[in-house]
């Protein structure tokens, strides 16, 4: 399971690689950028933990802003399920999913359903092999430029 990522570009960097077709596939649709509502912002970095701030690609229907279309929105990495009420933001305890129970799963069936998804943009991951002396980190990463992300 995925517990670090890294992105380690600027935002202006990423608005231009989340170019979008807009829906009369005429135009190219820039997302604009937003910072957390609390003004955290993403700090580049090639090591992204959860709670940390990330940038993440959502649709424009879901958010504040009356722009059409899609924004990047920088977010803490985590989930606060939809059943949490209270101050749940001090701590983020589910933050991964296995796509083979994502409908199993009260956490997430919800927000699936009613179609609530997102991209979370990285440049790539960190997967973890236990030794018997110490666990060593392996970078999975699209070959190629390295300014792609996925």
């Amino acid at each position: 399971m995925c517990g670090r990522t890294a992105c380690a570009l600027e935002p202006s960097t990423i608005c231009a690689k989340c170019q979008l077709n807009l829906r009369n596939n005429k135009e190219i649709g820039q997302p604009n950028w937003h910072n957390a509502p609390g003004g955290q912002k993403y700090n580049p970095s090639y090591n992204i933990s959860p709670g940390s701030f990330t940038p993440v690609l959502v649709s424009n229907q879901f958010t504040d802003t009356k722009d059409k279309g899609h924004s990047l929105q920088v977010m803490r990495w985590g989930l606060i399920p939809a059943f949490i009420h209270g101050d749940s933001t001090s701590t983020f305890h589910t933050f991964n999913a296995r796509i083979e129970s994502l409908l199993d799963k009260r956490s997430y069936k919800c927000s699936l359903q009613e179609g609530k998804r997102c991209v979370v943009v990285v440049q790539g991951f960190y997967e973890w092999k236990v030794g018997i002396k110490k666990k060593q980190p392996f970078y999975f990463c699209p070959s190629g430029n390295h300014t792609n992300i996925f």
